[in-house]
């Protein structure tokens, strides 16, 4: 496995580069970033999946995940795998957009897009180009000036892109993911979801794992913890928050909420609540 990763001073954008087999152990974790993600595949099949559903992303493709997103990445081990991944604090964000550079529009959403030759030769420039200015051992701001107008190129670059077509497979589980996403407020169980979808519990439990590349109960986690944010972010009380996104108590909430973005509700809430 190559590896190599580069970051400023501060610690407010870093690089790195990856190229080899991943390894089982080092894959399908349901992760949740302080920091933008912005990933450049070169090779390899990964899934992703989050409160959104479940995408299958092949190689030549641009992911953007959003600070604070509940997801779960899942490489594909049996294939080699290589990218360059940008990572850069929400500070860094607002520093550029104070400087004129930024656009909100770039990082409204999280996405998840395959390219076509053209757009994949243009971007892998730029990730390079980032690359190479974080590889210098001198820091000036007119390196970080650089990179960040690198960054603001690629991600308006990005954000305008339609992704190439790609074949969709055809899967039960699809309908599953949505029916959580519309039902994630009420009482969910496997069982009740098997019967509803007409399959056994236990062919769905296989299935979901197989396609999802994590269990039905992580997958019905994420998205009630996904919500929970956009209920917090508004203000709504920790207990209210609680029982809006399904979860049986609120101290099983604070556990859940905790676990899996390594801050408490509340202080979630004064760091992003709407002001």
């Amino acid at each position: 496995m190559i590896m190599e990763s580069y970051r400023n001073a501060s610690g407010s954008i870093a690089i790195d580069y990856k190229k080899g087999y991943v390894l089982e152990e080092n894959t399908n974790k349901i992760r949740c970033y302080p920091c933008y993600k912005f990933i450049l595949i070169k090779e390899g099949r990964s899934t992703y999946t989050d409160s959104e559903g479940v995408t299958k992303v092949p190689e030549r493709s641009l992911i953007l995940v959003k600070a604070q997103e509940v997801h779960n990445p899942h490489t594909d081990t049996a294939h080699l795998y290589e990218r360059y991944r940008i990572s850069f604090s929400p500070d860094f964000a607002r520093e550029l957009l104070r400087e004129g550079l930024f656009p909100d529009a770039a990082l409204a959403a999280s996405y998840k897009k395959p390219l076509n030759d053209a757009d994949f030769a243009e971007l892998l420039l730029y990730f390079e180009g980032i690359f190479s200015a974080l590889k210098g051992e001198a820091e000036s701001e007119n390196q970080l000036l650089a990179c960040g107008t690198r960054l603001v190129a690629a991600l308006l670059k990005g954000a305008a892109l339609t992704p190439r077509r790609q074949e969709i497979e055809e899967n039960y589980v699809a309908d599953v993911v949505a029916y959580i996403k519309e039902n994630y407020a009420t009482r969910l169980t496997a069982e009740q979801i098997a019967s509803r979808f007409f399959v056994s519990r236990g062919k769905l439990i296989y299935d979901f794992k197989a396609w999802a590349k994590m269990s039905l109960l992580e997958y019905i986690t994420m998205t009630r913890v996904e919500a929970a944010k956009e209920l917090l972010s508004r203000g709504y009380a920790v207990v209210a928050v609680a029982e809006q996104c399904g979860f049986s108590t609120s101290s099983y909430f604070i556990k859940v909420f905790s676990r899996i973005t390594g801050m408490t509700p509340l202080k979630y809430q004064r760091q992003f609540g709407r002001r």
